[in-house]
């Protein structure tokens, strides 16, 4: 079954291609693994690439599937594809509110958890960070906490130097807005990376974010892990100052 995929995603026939990447889903661990070796990936980032709805959306799957109850190793294949740059460029060329952007934002953090070089890659590409904060803002729920997953790793890899990036790309409203109405998940991670970000001093972020004071309120809210109808309103308050 593997070399008939094989011949199948690496031939020139679109429909040959996108069945055998959809096909890919029901591979056990190991053929999957095999699969991976075989030198497919690379074909199916470049279907990543392609105008071709059903042609992303099959690679999408393909890969999510490879990524997902693998060992890390496939990851590092990923990786090595290009896969990182070529989903960033999806990501921030898409409807961030499409289905495509919920899978892609999905398999670019399952990458970033597992690769430190695929961590480093998106930190460091021009209008990454600005991408996933549109996302946060104004997106699905599911593809908001993978976005402020990624974010969560860019700023614990460097808290210094990527801090301020993101509060300069307008993260707060949205990450306010899942911390006080988000699922657990997208809550703990929401306020673990507001935590990572409340130390900014500079003036020049100040303007975007209120003043000091009421977002330090908020912030020892969510350090005690208050729930209560006081802290939502806080929130409210604040989401509707920083929008202001």
């Amino acid at each position: 079954m593997e070399e008939v995929m094989v011949e199948a995603l690496l031939s020139c026939d679109r429909e040959a291609r996108i069945l055998a990447a959809r096909g890919i889903r029901n591979l056990t661990s190991k053929q999957r693994h095999q699969l991976a070796e075989s030198g497919v990936l690379q074909p199916l980032v470049l279907m990543l690439c392609s105008q071709d709805y059903e042609a992303i959306e099959a690679a999408l799957l393909a890969l999510l599937s490879l990524a997902f109850g693998s060992e890390s190793q496939i990851i590092q294949f990923i990786v090595f594809s290009g896969a990182v740059v070529t989903l960033l460029r999806l990501i921030c060329g898409s409807d961030k509110s499409s289905k495509l952007t919920e899978k892609a934002v999905a398999l670019l953090e399952k990458i970033v958890s597992s690769s430190q070089d695929a961590l480093r890659k998106t930190a460091s590409m021009d209008g990454a960070i600005q991408g996933l904060v549109e996302i946060v803002e104004d997106s699905s729920r599911q593809s908001q906490e993978h976005a402020v997953g990624i974010l969560l790793f860019i700023c614990q890899s460097c808290r210094d130097r990527y801090r301020g990036l993101i509060l300069t790309e307008g993260a707060m409203p949205g990450l306010l807005q899942l911390s006080g109405d988000g699922s657990r998940r997208a809550k703990e991670m929401a306020n673990a990376l507001l935590l990572l970000l409340r130390d900014c001093s500079s003036p020049g972020l100040r303007k975007k974010q209120l003043n000091n004071d009421f977002l330090e309120e908020v912030m020892r809210h969510i350090d005690r892990g208050g729930k209560d109808g006081t802290g939502l309103r806080l929130v409210e308050e604040m989401i509707a100052k920083l929008r202001t």
